[in-house]
């Protein structure tokens, strides 16, 4: 009896590693792309998808996407093996993207992916480093002074060290709608220590405006500045 015990327990050991090998050997399989087609102003239209054999992509039930936490719905599911499951959205920074992929068998652990959005033709499509832990800390601020009948000229800009202002390339600012040319980049990082990217223009009403700092290496970080109008002496940091 003893014997035929350890003959059961050594097949059912040997069953669970099999399918254990099975189910990993199926992962290899399934591969995370995007497309990307520029349309102006700064933006791409891009599509993100699954590839793998037919077979394989009918296995799975759904694939959810979490993309960068200030687009509109961040967590999407998808659930159309025909396209392979494709996300298709529009913007201007590149980013991390979270891929689950959850198979119909529910005995099967979904599968966690991580791809890198690249909207540049012919780029790797490789999982780059979180930029919060690549480069150093960046803020934003902003300047201001009364020209008149209730306008100001303003001028908005980065601050950080200047290692980190170093590895910027460019920054994007994203103005009210009512703005002639609302979205306007600027490459020079200028001669101020500690600040840089500056952008000057002038209106009378305050709002919030979108700054996305791409650095050299690819990364893009998005932050926001709540405009200020007050002179120099009443202003408050």
């Amino acid at each position: 009896m003893r014997a035929n015990s350890r003959l059961v327990v050594l097949a059912a050991s040997a069953l669970f590693v099999f399918a254990a090998c099975l189910a990993f050997a199926q992962a290899p399989g399934i591969t995370v792309q995007n497309t990307a087609q520029f349309v102006g102003d700064g933006r791409y239209n891009w599509k993100v998808f699954l590839a793998a054999p037919p077979s394989t992509l009918q296995s799975i039930s759904y694939v959810e996407y979490t993309l960068y936490p200030t687009v509109t719905n961040p967590v999407q599911r998808r659930n159309n093996p025909a396209d392979g499951f494709a996300l298709q959205s529009n913007g201007r920074g590149e980013f991390n993207i979270a891929v689950k992929v959850v198979f119909k068998d529910g005995r099967k652990a979904p599968l966690q992916l991580t791809h890198y959005l690249s909207l540049q033709s012919g780029r790797a499509a490789a999982v780059k480093p979180d930029h919060s832990t690549a480069h150093g800390v960046l803020r934003t601020g902003n300047t201001s002074q009364p020209i008149g009948t209730g306008r100001w000229d303003f001028q908005i800009y980065i601050e950080g060290d200047e290692r980190t202002l170093g590895d910027v390339k460019c920054v994007t600012y994203t103005l009210h709608p009512t703005f002639p040319d609302p979205i306007r980049m600027i490459c020079a990082k200028g001669a101020v220590s500690g600040r840089g990217f500056q952008l000057s223009s002038n209106g009378w009403g305050t709002f919030t405006v979108g700054v996305d700092v791409q650095f050299k290496d690819g990364d893009v970080r998005r932050l926001t500045h709540d405009l200020v109008f007050a002179p120099a002496a009443q202003r408050k940091y």
